[in-house]
This record gives structure tokens, sequence and C-alpha cells, in this order.
């Protein structure tokens, strides 16, 4: 069970559990001494993996899922991290690549892989960054290959507070929740209180409505960047595990007081009895900046 203290922890093992997984919390992990790059003064300390999740019938890299977690108030930016990293800058009070070893320092690397393996007996596995929110366009960090190499070549995905309990909340049940998040989720729903996406939580009596991801995730902020950039990506993602077939919305026609929910849900693709015959899951438009 997650600490109460770290509220996305818990989002990220309710996330898991919905899906399916066995979680484990605060796994340590630490270079070995015997490391010819070993430096005791850097490495003699754990480091945690937040969470791991394992899944018993699924297969290849989605099989388990390692989860660190960042829970920054002001989100994630994935260039600027980037650059804080490469330029070896100091934030948040210590160098920036101490935040990320075990994708940036080999020795790390090794351990963080060690780590995995000797808990879930798995090599490959999915590298989840869970945010409080993504700033900006995240495909330069999950396809950082330095990142990718440190891990033998693992999937690298970042997840937000707002696309986990988007997926989280359509499929709760009356049945109590594994976590306090989930318990008080299932309150909100009980109590016909709106979160985020209307679409997506209490109000929305239809179960064939279509899984729309903004990002950015609020609304608002989404329809301002989407006029002020003038192009956005829909990427589909289907039941099988594919996130295939993107392509690129122009912002001809759309307003201030547009809905892009309505917009995209009016698509003739994405129209009830389409979609689910097309074998989509959800729908992610993410404005390109």
């Amino acid at each position: 069970m997650a600490t109460k203290e770290d509220i996305l922890e818990q989002v990220v093992e309710e996330y898991l559990l919905h899906k399916g997984y066995f979680v484990q919390h605060n796994i340590k992990y630490k270079p070995d001494p015997n490391h010819p790059d070993f430096i005791t003064n850097q490495d003699s300390n754990h480091s945690d993996i937040d969470v791991i999740g394992y899944h018993p019938k699924k297969s290849g890299s989605d099989k388990v899922i390692a989860v660190s977690c960042k829970s920054w108030q002001s989100g994630f930016n994935p260039r600027r991290e980037l650059d804080h990293i490469t330029n070896e800058n100091v934030i948040r009070g210590r160098e920036a690549w101490k935040g990320f070893r075990e994708l940036v320092v080999p020795r790390w690397s090794q351990a963080f892989l060690k780590a995995i393996e000797d808990a879930t007996g798995q090599r490959k596995f999915t590298y989840f960054l869970a945010v409080t929110k993504v700033n900006g366009d995240r495909s330069c960090w999950e396809n950082h290959q330095p990142f990718r190499a440190s891990l033998e070549g693992n999937k690298i995905k970042l997840m937000d507070f707002s696309q986990m309990v988007s997926e989280i909340f359509p499929n709760l049940g009356t049945t109590l929740a594994a976590t306090e998040v989930g318990r008080l989720l299932q309150l909100f729903k009980a109590s016909d209180i709106e979160i985020g996406q209307p679409t997506l939580f209490a109000g929305n009596t239809s179960k064939q409505s279509l899984v729309v991801e903004l990002r950015p995730s609020d609304k608002r902020t989404f329809v301002n960047a989407f006029i002020e950039n003038g192009e956005a990506r829909i990427t589909r993602h289907y039941t099988d595990g594919r996130e295939v077939k993107h392509s690129i919305w122009k912002c001809s026609k759309f307003g201030v007081d547009s809905d892009p929910y309505q917009n995209i849900r009016s698509r003739s693709e994405f129209k009830s009895g389409k979609w689910e015959q097309d074998g989509i899951e959800k729908v992610v438009v993410e404005v390109l900046v």
C-alpha cells in the first residue's frame, strides 16, 4: 500500500491494479560496489523504484511496468529537463541528472535493470515516468535514444495524473477500491461530481463514448494552445496495444468556444459503432509546440 504522503504513487497503484497488475512499492537498488566506476560518496546510498507492476497474463514489455514518480507541482517539461540533464544544470537543489540516474549513469542503469529482474524475473519491461502534468511534446523524452540504450531498448512512456485518473474513473465499481485514492474517486462518482472531462466521468451515461484525451489535459488550456499553435496531432490507441496512425488536425475553423471532444467524436471514423469496430481504445489529441 502506498504511503499516505505520496498521492501520485497511490494513483499509479490504482491505475495498474485496474489494468490487472500486481503491484510492489519502493524496490531498493544501488550500483554493485565491484563495478569499475563505483564511486563511494555517490553510489553507497540506495535509490528506489517507486512502483513495479507485474501482469501474469501479458507478455513482452507490457508484462512489467517500472514507474518513477515526480510529483512536481509545476509539471514536467520534457525538453527543458533534457536540456538540464545534458548541460549538467543544478535544478531543484541538485544536479538534474541525479533525479534520473537510472537513465543517465550506466552503473545505475545496470543496477536498475537487475532490481527489476530480481523482482519479476523479467528483463523486458516498460518504464513509466509518472508526473502531475506534461508541459510540451513528450516524444522527445520517450524517444531519447541514450535513455532507451541505458534501458536495453525497453520502452519509455510519460504518464500524467489526468491520464491515469481518466482511465481509472469510468471503470470504478462499488466494490471497495484497494487504495485511498480509489475510494475517494468512488465517492466522487457516487456523488455525481464531475472531474476534468465530463464525458469521462459523472454525467456520462453512455458507455459507448470514445475516450478522448487532451494534451494539455485542461480543456481551456488545450483550446488556447491549439489556436495559438495551429496544429494538433491525433494518435489512435488500439485495444491490441498499437499506438499508430497519427494524423494532423489543422486549426482552421476552430474557435475559443469550440468543444474539442465534440469535434473529435463527430468525425466519421470516431462515431459510435465505427471506432469499436476498428478496435480503437482511445484517441490522444496533443497540441504541437
